[in-house]
């Protein structure tokens, strides 16, 4: 399926949306639902479904439709041929993180979902390499041989069945967050992005790590990540 890709610019005049009149509809219910989601003071899509355009305000990124991907390009940054990377690296500034944007060929021409594909598969790469970052997960169960500590409050059974003891333990596993928020993101992308290398390579990294769950975490314990 060929994805289009749609870049407007936030705070701009409305612009004409190349998409399909599903995801133009499909964009003009996030709108609605961005509003609460990111706190904004008013919906960050003015859709006008009969002329087929669209106005952007308050927001910047990218959005995934069924067919189409939209790119939103800051205000601040209209005059900047580089935008995405200089958007990135105002974001990577921002919640300190480390990442050193490269300027080669991969990301001169890469868009904005490509840009960020590249970042993951280069995280997931790191992961790979080094090892991903484990956790320990707490476990109980009723073994034939004493593991962690016994679990007190279960120790009446022994008399019942003096050949099992209840345990408390606990495992040191790879389901770790920050694995299973870098295996959501392969995943997010891999649809969005338009190399096909660079979507295999995405796809592969959602399969590695199994102990790693493939859903994004909460928001509570990505906060604090």
């Amino acid at each position: 399926m060929m994805i289009t890709d749609i870049t407007l610019v936030e705070g701009g005049p409305a612009q004409i949306f190349r998409g399909s009149d599903r995801d133009l509809h499909e964009l003009k219910m996030r709108s609605a639902e961005l509003v609460s989601r990111l706190g904004l003071p008013e919906e960050p899509f003015i859709v006008d479904e009969e002329a087929h355009t669209v106005a952007v305000r308050h927001v910047a990124g990218y959005i995934p439709l069924g067919d189409s991907t939209i790119e939103i390009m800051p205000a601040v940054l209209r005059h900047d041929p580089g935008w995405r990377l200089s958007m990135l690296t105002m974001l990577s500034t921002i919640h300190r993180l480390e990442w050193v944007p490269i300027a080669d060929r991969a990301t001169r021409h890469a868009n904005l979902p490509g840009l960020m594909g590249l970042i993951v598969a280069e995280a997931m790469g790191r992961a790979v390499g080094e090892g991903v970052p484990r956790n320990y997960v707490e476990g109980s169960g009723r073994l034939a041989s004493i593991r962690g500590q016994i679990d007190a409050s279960k120790a009446w059974q022994r008399v019942i069945d003096p050949y099992t003891v209840d345990c408390r333990f606990s495992d040191f596993v790879a389901n770790h967050p920050v694995a299973s928020a870098l295996k959501w993101a392969c995943g997010e992308l891999s649809g969005a992005v338009q190399e096909e290398w660079l979507q295999a390579e995405l796809l592969n990294y959602t399969d590695l790590f199994p102990d790693a769950s493939r859903e994004l975490p909460m928001q509570s314990v990505l906060d604090s990540m």
